[in-house]
């Protein structure tokens, strides 16, 4: 973490941070992190197995998903509207899947 939120702005005002702004694919990242975590969080769906302080292995898996999008090594302000829809997502998930079953 920065020291103060003098060093902040002088990072992001320096040539190193601007060329590496350029480079950096921020819709590319989001769509690695958000296979990662879907597919993570569906896996646990289709195979529930307990969890260590959840009754229901599903809301383990989905706290676990909800916990990834917004850590500090994952989660960059930039994305957070992406990131604040993946989380509304994983909570609608297991009710689209009740909804499926009553539809069949």
């Amino acid at each position: 973490m920065a020291p103060s939120f003098e060093s902040i702005t002088a990072m992001r005002q320096s040539t190193e941070y601007t060329t590496f702004e350029r480079r950096w694919q921020l819709p590319v990242y989001f769509q690695l992190r958000w296979k990662e975590i879907v597919g993570t969080y569906e896996s646990s769906l289709a195979n529930p197995s307990m969890v260590e302080g959840w009754a229901l292995g599903q809301s383990g898996a989905a706290w676990k998903a909800w916990s990834t999008c917004w850590r500090s090594e994952v989660y960059i302000p930039e994305l957070a509207p992406r990131f604040w829809r993946l989380s509304l997502q994983v909570s609608s998930m297991p009710f689209q899947s009740d909804n499926m079953k009553l539809m069949r």
